[in-house]
């Protein structure tokens, strides 16, 4: 009995130290690979609140660098329209090497402003697309939407974490507002913006060695 209870608390010791072991599994040789992702590179001359585009970031319809609102230091990207049921308007960044299996992060601080609010069914996420080497998008994952329902003046953080699927060699951010009918105004805010390729620590593996032994001391008792 007493050798019973000796291997139960020695299964239960390894099961703490891969609780730890799982606390000190974090993503460290992860690095931001955007350019510009606090969206502070452009100037912004007095007497105006934005500029037209951001450095570093593909764009398509309304899009601005804006000092009205910023998470961090003085700057956010503001995306407005395009005033047509579907349009959308956003910022892209890519180009990324990826291949099949690894797996990306991404993510955004956003904010629904009631300075100019998202109205009627208005909204704006962030995705991770992958690429072929045909330069077609082949998969697409989104975050979770900011909608004219979502809480005002509150920063939330959007994020993203996918797969690459079979055939990718490369990926991108996109951060878009999309309207739909019926078409109505308001605007979305954008800061702080990562996106990253998660490589495991060592750790990791250990964690998996230690989970291995619990399983096979349970087998041979």
């Amino acid at each position: 009995m007493a050798m019973t209870s000796h291997k139960i608390r020695s299964a239960g010791t390894l099961l703490g130290i891969i609780a730890s072991f799982g606390l000190m599994t974090v993503n460290a040789n992860a690095a931001n690979l955007l350019t510009n992702s606090g969206f502070e590179a452009d100037t912004i001359p007095d007497g105006v609140d934005d500029v037209a585009g951001a450095s570093g970031w593909g764009s398509f319809n309304f899009t601005f660098t804006s000092k009205a609102l910023s998470n961090t230091d003085e700057k956010s990207l503001k995306l407005y329209g395009p005033w047509f049921d579907g349009g959308g308007s956003g910022v892209t960044q890519g180009g990324f090497a990826a291949s099949e299996g690894q797996q990306w992060h991404a993510s955004t601080m956003a904010l629904n402003s009631s300075i100019d609010a998202l109205t009627e069914n208005n909204f704006a996420l962030i995705k991770i697309e992958f690429f072929d080497a045909a330069n077609n998008v082949i998969a697409a994952v989104e975050s979770d939407k900011v909608e004219s329902t979502s809480p005002l003046d509150t920063w939330t953080m959007l994020t993203v974490d996918a797969l690459a699927p079979v055939d990718t060699v490369s990926a991108q951010i996109v951060l878009v507002h999309v309207q739909l009918d019926p078409v109505a105004g308001g605007a979305i805010f954008f800061d702080d913006a990562v996106l990253e390729q998660v490589v495991p620590e060592p750790a990791s593996i250990a964690l998996l060695g230690l989970a291995s032994l619990v399983l096979l001391q349970r087998k041979q008792h």
